[in-house]
């Protein structure tokens, strides 16, 4: 696994949105019941707090996609594959 140094603030900048296909992502959310019990935070009472999962995963390569602005680059590495295709190479037959 490779490490990434933390990014700075402006890292994303250029990115005007991620968009994500309902048929190449699966999306799942369970509950396992449990119900964790904590004091308030004001001080008087508790809280319920439901234990819950999610999570999201991607079965298509091209399932998820950002939409960024012109000059944008990878800020994770310069080495690593990132491939911008034109607007028009999106649409579909």
């Amino acid at each position: 696994m490779q490490h990434l140094d933390p990014l700075d603030s402006t890292a994303f900048d250029k990115i005007d949105a991620m968009i994500c296909s309902a048929v190449g992502t699966i999306r799942g959310f369970s509950s396992n019941g449990d119900i964790e019990v904590v004091p308030a935070i004001s001080g008087q009472g508790w809280v319920l707090q439901p234990l819950v999962h999610g999570g999201v995963k991607c079965v298509s390569a091209k399932s998820v996609r950002l939409s960024v602005k012109s000059g944008f680059t990878n800020p994770a590495t310069s080495s690593a594959q990132l491939t911008i295709l034109p607007a028009e190479s999106q649409q579909s037959a």
